[in-house]
Formats: C-alpha cells, sequence, structure tokens
C-alpha cells in the first residue's frame, strides 16, 4: 500500500472539502483504498493521506479536474502539484 500526503491551509475547510468533494471523487480511481483528514489547531494547518494499493496507482497523474479541488483545500501551486509518494510500512 502506498500513500500521498496533501497538505492544506485551514482545517475546517479541509475537513468540508474531503468529505463533501474529495472522497466521492477518489472512489471513483481505480486502486483508492481510503483517506485520513488530519487537523493541526496550532497551526491551522491539515494532512490529507490518500493510500493507494499500488505505487503505479498513487503515482499517476490524476484527472485534470482535481486541480481545483487541490487549490479549494490550500495546496500552493495546485496545477504543478505532485504530492510525494509514501511506502506504507505497517498498518492494523
Amino acid at each position: 500500500m502506498y500513500a500521498q500526503a496533501l497538505e492544506g491551509a485551514d482545517p475546517a475547510r479541509v475537513k468540508e472539502i474531503v468529505h463533501r468533494e474529495l472522497l466521492p471523487a477518489l472512489r471513483t480511481e481505480r486502486g483508492f483504498s481510503g483517506a485520513l483528514s488530519l487537523a493541526d489547531p496550532a497551526t491551522g494547518r491539515a494532512l490529507v493521506l490518500v493510500f493507494w494499493e499500488t505505487e503505479e496507482e498513487a503515482a499517476r497523474p490524476l484527472p485534470s479536474y482535481y486541480v481545483a479541488l487541490l487549490a479549494a483545500l490550500g495546496v500552493r501551486d495546485p496545477d504543478t502539484y505532485a504530492p510525494r509518494i509514501w511506502e506504507v510500512g505497517a498498518r492494523a
């Protein structure tokens, strides 16, 4: 399993967008395995972890309509954003 880490601003807005728009869109993508949305109230930042079955699925470019979702999440430079891919070492 592999994960993409997306950093954004405004945790309340990130939570709303993840639940209302991002998760429904991701559920249609091949290899999507789930997501976590984390908020840091001390810094006002949010982290979204998106899980994929294979490294290839995690690394492939998402369709262009995700650019608007990334922008709404507060991701810097959503047009050129390429999330880091992390191999999941343990899960329970």
